[in-house]
């Protein structure tokens, strides 16, 4: 295999995609497409989903890994996505991470999304081992990002620690919280509201916001028909200190980006004035209102 990332070298292979700045690049919709159906990957470029991820894990099959490998290459390669994309590859436990990594490898990939990610250690050995790739590729070291997924009790618990790696590294792009994985694994059967899911929720937003990560994406809203029911939990979500979630459905898009939209332009009006009256205050000498 590394003779292959050689020859792709020498050959060149260039990124041809316009260029991601990531601190202008929002992060409120991470859709996420089986990487085995061509026609999904095909639509999900073409959906405005601020992130796409191209799926090698959960969403295919153990006898379909293999051509959804080759088929999310190709994609990565060739198709015109817009915004961030990445690539969710198989854990370390499948014995499948390297050569997921390796395949899907191209300058016009954004990220790749780790799944179950429990400890430091496998954070750590995924950043180590891009490092080689970039530098065989001769890529800035750092230049593909990392969204690990926390979604296991032991992940949740650990995950003050997983994330320091983001704290002096860039590679960390953002963190996701596997909701639906980590209610199986705790035996924990959620309702409508999530309630018996706020303490992981929190622990993640605390846990990202003191490695200094500002993007944390929340887990997916399952029930696709009803987009009131996601509308209020995007209220919920962002007020535990989510920036965006997760995305199963193209028809889910629009109101998770509409929800995690920073401000309105009414409230960019009420923002204004109270900064305008606060100026007023400051010329006047005082510093409350």
């Amino acid at each position: 295999m590394q003779a292959a990332w050689l020859i792709m070298w020498i050959v060149g292979i260039s990124r041809t995609r316009a260029p991601l700045i990531w601190a202008e690049q929002p992060l409120r919709s991470l859709l996420f497409v089986p990487g085995s159906e061509p026609r999904k990957v095909a639509k999900a470029a073409l959906c405005e989903s601020d992130a796409v991820v191209l799926d090698l894990e959960d969403a295919v099959s153990e006898n379909a890994k293999d051509k959804a490998r080759l088929l999310v290459a190709d994609a990565v390669a060739a198709t015109p996505f817009t915004g961030i994309l990445a690539v969710r590859i198989n854990g370390p436990e499948t014995g499948l991470l390297d050569e997921d990594l390796t395949a899907v490898f191209h300058p016009n990939l954004d990220c790749v999304v780790l799944p179950k990610v429990t400890d430091a250690s496998y954070l750590e050995s995924v950043h180590a081992r891009l490092s080689e790739i970039e530098a065989v590729h001769g890529i800035a070291v750092g230049t593909t990002r990392l969204m690990p997924i926390i979604e296991t009790a032991a992940g949740v618990l650990n995950s003050r620690e997983t994330l320091a790696l983001a704290a002096h590294s860039s590679r960390v792009a953002a963190v996701i919280f596997g909701s639906v994985d980590l209610a199986r694994d705790a035996g924990i059967d959620p309702s409508a509201t999530g309630m018996e899911l706020m303490y992981a929720r929190s622990h993640i937003v605390l846990a990202a916001r003191a490695a200094g990560i500002s993007d944390i994406v929340d887990g997916p809203f399952t029930a696709l028909a009803d987009l009131e029911g996601l509308r209020a939990d995007n209220v919920r979500s962002r007020a535990l200190g989510y920036t965006g979630r997760v995305v199963i459905h193209p028809s889910q898009v629009e109101a998770v980006k509409q929800g995690y939209t920073l401000l309105s332009a009414d409230q960019v009006g009420y923002l204004r004035t109270i900064v305008e009256k606060f100026e007023e205050c400051i010329a006047q000498g005082r510093a409350a209102m």
